[in-house]
C-alpha cells in the first residue's frame, strides 16, 4: 500500500470519529473520548515524527509549512486538553460541548485539508512508488508501536 492511502485512510478514521460524535450526548462524548484521542495523537504524532521529516528539502517552501503544520498541532492540542479539562469537571452543558467538539473538528479537518492540498501532491510527484510503499510500512510499524499512546499532559515529555 501507498503511503499516501494511509495518510487519508487514517484522516478519514480520525473525522469519522469526530463526525460520530457531533450531536452526541455528554455521556456519550466521554465514553467516546479515549478512542477519539487516541485515534488523533496518534495521526499527529505520525505525522510529525514520520511524515514531515521526508518532506524535507524537496517541498516548495518546506520550512514554512512544517511551521505552519506543527502550530496547527499545537492549536488542536490546546483545543483537545480544554475540551476534556472541562468534560473531566462537568463545566460543560449540552451546546457548550457541541461548540467545543466542532471546534476541534473544524481546526483538525482544517489541518487535513492542508496537508491534503500541499503534502499528498508533493510526495506523489517527487517521491517514487516504490519509496511511498516502503514509508507506508514504517507509518504502520509507528502506529502498531504506539497502541499504548496517550497524549502527554501540558509540560511533561513523553518519556520513550
Amino acid at each position: 500500500m501507498d503511503v499516501l492511502q494511509v495518510i487519508k485512510d487514517d484522516q478519514q478514521k480520525v473525522k469519522d470519529l469526530f463526525a460520530s460524535c457531533a450531536t452526541a450526548t455528554v455521556k456519550t462524548i466521554q465514553a467516546s473520548l479515549s478512542g477519539v484521542e487516541r485515534a488523533l495523537f496518534q495521526q499527529l504524532h505520525v505525522e510529525q515524527n514520520y511524515l514531515y521529516p521526508e518532506l524535507d528539502g524537496f517541498l516548495k517552501r518546506g520550512d514554512v509549512h512544517l511551521d505552519i503544520w506543527a502550530a496547527n498541532h499545537r492549536s488542536i492540542e490546546r483545543l483537545w486538553k480544554k475540551l476534556t479539562s472541562d468534560l473531566k469537571k462537568n463545566e460543560l452543558n449540552e451546546k457548550d460541548l457541541a461548540d467545543r467538539w466542532q471546534s476541534v473538528s473544524v481546526a483538525v479537518e482544517s489541518h487535513f485539508d492542508s496537508q491534503n492540498e500541499v503534502i499528498l501532491p508533493a510526495m506523489r510527484k517527487c517521491i517514487p512508488t516504490s519509496d511511498r510503499e516502503e514509508l507506508a510500512e514504517v507509518f504502520t510499524d509507528a502506529k502498531e508501536d504506539m497502541v499504548s499512546f496517550k497524549a502527554p499532559a501540558k509540560g511533561h515529555a513523553k518519556r520513550a
